[in-house]
């Protein structure tokens, strides 16, 4: 059991890291407005919370932060000052001034999409990695922890250019940038003993190709081996199988529209304050209650963790001051 006190230090110590992501130490907690406990006191504390499992230090000399252990209870003492608001019907009407007549639409059209897709064509089963088989790799030793990143193919500007064109008129572009990835340089578990799993992005594939899909995904299949096989000759014949996900695969499978990966275009239209639309940046949506935290939020696509980060503290926040308006008194009425 936590003291008042403690508590007291505890949300301290929260909305502090919160706000500026930085440890908190004894003294910036005890020259906050409101507190009355000296230095040594909120150290005493902030030991015993460290102990109790809420707080922890990254550095023995640093100010603590929060485990996850705190912030599971600086939200429950926000809930316990009285349940959250019961969620409201939101009734939104947009006007606009007469234009051309229209027909009429029942629901907002959202510009959310590319005008091209990524593709993930190529999770293959290569062999055993043969010595250096990038020249880069080559250059940089030749070991397999050369190749343990990202491996980028996107010779020159002029490359992703053409590789864009054949996007822009529906077709597939025939030597894709790629980036390709082998995991099983750092964890062989994931593959039989003495195997690769290679797991390739390539762009770029139009949502809608011309034809369809339907018999030309192993035709993208081999135009990525081919990309690969231009600055690793030989790849081709390692290859025991493979998985080939087109835009339209990625989005009947995983359900991204338009099968983009990075659930929309990280271009000058869709970033920042404008990710995913106006007025929706913050990570809140017009439905209480309801936030955004995928690729689709500010920064953007990457496994990154950085969109829930920012999505977690707007909901730390309308916490806080929900919170705060129950515990606030009526006014009273003169």
């Amino acid at each position: 059991m936590t003291t008042d006190r403690q508590e007291q230090i505890l949300r301290r110590v929260v909305d502090a890291y919160l706000e500026t992501g930085r440890p908190v130490g004894s003294k910036a907690i005890a020259e906050g407005r409101g507190i009355e406990w000296g230095p040594s006191t909120v150290r005493a504390e902030l030991a015993a919370l460290e102990q109790a499992g809420y707080l922890t230090h990254p550095h023995t000399s640093a100010g603590r932060i929060p485990t996850d252990a705190g912030y599971r209870r600086y939200v429950d003492m926000l809930l316990e000052s009285g349940p959250p608001p019961e969620p409201r019907a939101l009734e939104v009407s947009l006007t606009m001034p007469p234009v051309a007549p229209r027909p009429e639409r029942s629901k907002r059209s959202v510009p959310f999409a590319a005008a091209a897709s990524a593709a993930e064509p190529q999770t293959a089963a290569p062999s055993p990695i043969p010595a250096a088989p990038i020249p880069s790799a080559q250059a940089l030793g030749g070991d397999g922890a050369t190749l343990a990143g990202r491996i980028h193919i996107g010779p020159e500007i002029d490359y992703l250019e053409r590789a864009y064109d054949a996007a822009k008129y529906g077709d597939f572009s025939p030597h894709p940038w790629c980036e390709a990835t082998i995991p099983t340089v750092t964890d062989a578990s994931l593959a039989p003993d003495g195997k690769h799993v290679m797991s390739v992005l390539a762009q770029f594939a139009p949502y809608k190709l011309k034809g369809g899909w339907n018999g030309q995904r192993e035709a993208l299949g081999d135009a990525v081996v081919g990309a690969l096989a231009a600055h690793a000759p030989g790849i081709e014949s390692l290859i025991e199988a493979r998985q080939v996900l087109t835009p339209e695969d990625l989005e009947t499978t995983f359900g991204t529209t338009g099968g983009h990966v990075l659930h929309g275009e990280p271009a000058l239209d869709q970033l920042f304050t404008m990710r995913p639309l106006l007025d929706w940046a913050n990570y809140r949506t017009p439905i209480a209650g309801l936030y955004l935290c995928g690729s689709g939020t500010h920064p953007g696509g990457g496994v990154t963790g950085a969109p829930g980060q920012n999505a977690s503290r707007e909901v730390v926040k309308d916490l806080r001051a929900g919170a705060k308006a129950r515990q606030r008194p009526e006014a009273t009425r003169a």
